[in-house]
């Protein structure tokens, strides 16, 4: 009788997860594109900033001062790309996380509901 029931279970199963379309994909929160988008800006400036600085140092008609002064700023967009990148991560990851255990839930769900189905049937 159990073995029935958990045939009939698993029949239910396997034909409810043909039967629904697969799991639509979550959209990407907006703070994640901001920080990937600050971060994509930040690189651009930290290659102007430091071609100018790199330009400005090799020529020696205006001293080093505008030239350590870029560098500086370099520095500066090289802190906040690494501060972007590192939330990104955190975010992704902490995203992963709870889908797994979304996931894992809902299959334990599945089962139990499949095991009732199959109790039902008889």
């Amino acid at each position: 009788m159990i073995t029935q029931a958990l045939i009939e279970g698993i029949k239910s199963v396997v034909t409810r997860s043909l039967m629904t379309p697969s799991a639509s994909h979550q959209p990407v929160s907006l703070a994640l594109i901001f920080m990937g988008g600050i971060a994509g800006i930040s690189l651009i400036l930290i290659e102007v900033f430091f071609g100018l600085s790199a330009y400005k140092m090799l020529r020696f008609d205006y001293g080093y001062s505008e030239g350590l002064s870029m560098l500086l700023a370099t520095g500066l967009y090289m802190i906040q790309i690494i501060v972007s990148i590192g939330l990104i991560k955190h975010h992704l990851k902490k995203a992963v996380h709870q889908n797994i255990i979304v996931k894992e839930y809902n299959q334990v769900k599945d089962i139990v509901n499949a095991l009732i189905d199959g109790f039902k049937s008889k």
